[in-house]
């Protein structure tokens, strides 16, 4: 009887034990499972553009960007200047694209092979916050109502692997001056998973280390730059910034957010983090002026409009006045990007590098912006003859665009 006894407690004991391990494996496989999915499309990402680490400089503007740009080549109070604070390539100001070239060129020197590699490396970083956003996103729409999908590893792992191995991703991997789009689109991924969190309450206490990180960076600036100025002219009249000053504005900026972090726990910091990532992205290339329109589209998918329909009766009236309160919410990620965009136009009016368009009337100029992104869309789902340089259009005798662009708005409509 005891014998008997102690085998039926044993078997009492021993069960708890196996539905906590049952219960727990599956959690483990999933685990494995993401990051052997992720490990796979790393390493055919990898496969893919290996190729461009043989690659030499091109004599596009290459030689603006690392070999003739006395900028990047030492980590002085001066370049430091003209980096931040000036548009030393007559292009785009992208700031944080030119200290990862200086970066690169302190070990690299002009070995063209670390450049590439970075390239490569950034665009796989790209593909893993892909994997993540899509993940995050996807998971985030089943808690409001979606239907659960029980494949959505796979699913992610092949919209990851699409935007890895996609040909039209060849130009801004293979082409070592296009450095800003791989640089531009970490940041910006990174905002939109933190974004999607943040509309599910979450916290990021990591965000504490890297703001303090930029107090240093921000103090140095204030410290190191003393004796430099950001110079602009505007409606004539010249105007002169200290840098010091302008370091000392960021310094303030991250500073209070980490004593909002810490003495202000009410306080809803975690918007101000996604800020921040958009703004590093803006550093690095304006085209993340899409970001504030990115995140509607994020609400939208999570119904975060269905938190502010007043019910009137009339369903556009109370959908175009939810979507104006979700843009409120966002108001400084719109006015940053206005700003930003009215800069870039600046800066290219002043190099002249809208002279190619001085053809063409205004709508014409439309056209060619319709077809332009009409082809994008196609060239999304057939990458065919796809080339680094696009010609704009001829003009007949009659001053006509080709019959094609004027069906063009239409087919972006329909987009």
């Amino acid at each position: 009887m005891s014998k008997q006894r102690k085998n039926i407690q044993k078997k009492a004991v021993d069960a708890p034990i196996k539905q906590r391990q049952q219960v727990q494996q599956p959690a483990m496989r999933s685990s494995d499972i993401n990051m052997a999915l992720l490990a796979g499309v790393s390493i055919i990402t990898f496969i893919c553009f290996h190729y461009t680490l043989h690659n030499q400089f091109l004599n596009w503007d290459d030689w603006i960007y690392i070999t003739k740009d006395k900028y990047i080549t030492g980590f002085t109070a001066a370049n430091f200047n003209s980096m931040l604070f000036h548009d030393i390539t007559l292009n785009y100001y992208h700031p944080l694209t030119m200290l990862s070239l200086a970066v690169n060129y302190h070990f690299s020197q002009l070995n063209p092979w670390g450049y590439y590699f970075t390239n490569v490396l950034l665009h796989i970083i790209n593909a893993i916050l892909i994997f993540y956003f899509i993940k995050t996103l996807m998971k985030a729409m089943v808690k409001v109502g979606y239907k659960e999908i029980a494949i959505i590893p796979w699913l992610v792992a092949v919209g990851a692997l699409i935007h890895g191995i996609h040909p039209m991703h060849v130009e801004s991997v293979s082409w070592i001056a296009e450095r800003k789009d791989v640089m531009y689109a970490i940041f910006y991924f990174i905002g939109l998973i933190m974004y999607v969190r943040y509309t599910e309450g979450a916290k990021f206490k990591w965000i504490l280390y890297l703001n303090i990180f930029f107090v240093a960076i921000s103090l140095f600036g204030v410290m190191g730059l003393k004796g430099y100025s950001l110079d602009f002219a505007l409606k004539g009249r010249n105007f002169s910034i200290n840098d010091s000053l302008i370091c000392a504005f960021f310094l303030i900026l991250t500073a209070s957010a980490i004593i909002a972090e810490l003495k202000f726990k009410e306080f809803k910091i975690e918007l101000f983090y996604v800020l921040e990532f958009f703004l590093l992205s803006l550093l690095s290339k304006p085209m993340a002026v899409s970001f504030p329109l990115s995140l509607l589209v994020i609400d939208l998918l999570l119904k975060r409009d269905k938190n502010f329909i007043a019910q009137s009766g009339n369903w556009i009236y109370d959908e175009g006045r939810a979507l104006a309160k979700l843009a409120l919410e966002k108001w400084v990620f719109f006015v940053i990007a206005f700003l930003s965009g009215l800069q870039s136009v600046f800066l290219e009016i002043g190099h002249n590098t809208v002279v190619f368009t001085h053809g063409y009337t205004v709508i014409q100029k439309l056209l060619i912006s319709s077809y332009a992104f009409t082809m994008y869309t196609v060239d999304a789902f057939y990458p065919e003859n796809l080339c680094g340089y696009y010609p704009y259009p001829g003009i007949s005798s009659a001053h006509y665009l080709p019959s094609i662009y004027y069906a063009a708005p239409f087919f972006a409509m329909a987009i």
